[in-house]
């Protein structure tokens, strides 16, 4: 849908409603003046906006308090080292 390709959507709306056993009223028009109310607030549907909404919600100072002191950091990168050579 955030593709521009409409009647896939649709038709999957209504595949998946008929797998559940219901019955779906959703046309291409319908979803087109949703989507025209919904321009306002434009979402990068692409692999790197979904990254980039994604690194939004990452707070680095989870990451930070692992290397706060020499002991730390050093128990850190051990650990990193077996965890990726262990595979």
């Amino acid at each position: 849908m955030g593709r521009g390709r409409d009647q896939e959507a649709v038709d999957v709306v209504h595949k998946v409603a008929e797998a559940n056993g219901k019955q779906s009223s959703l046309t291409v028009d319908a979803l087109t003046t949703y989507k025209v109310e919904a321009a306002e607030t434009t979402l990068d549907t692409s692999a790197k906006g979904a990254l980039k909404r994604q690194l939004q919600k990452f707070d680095s100072s989870l990451i930070k308090s692992l290397f706060a002191t020499r002991k730390l950091a050093w128990s850190t990168t051990v650990l990193i080292v077996i965890w990726g050579t262990s595979f």
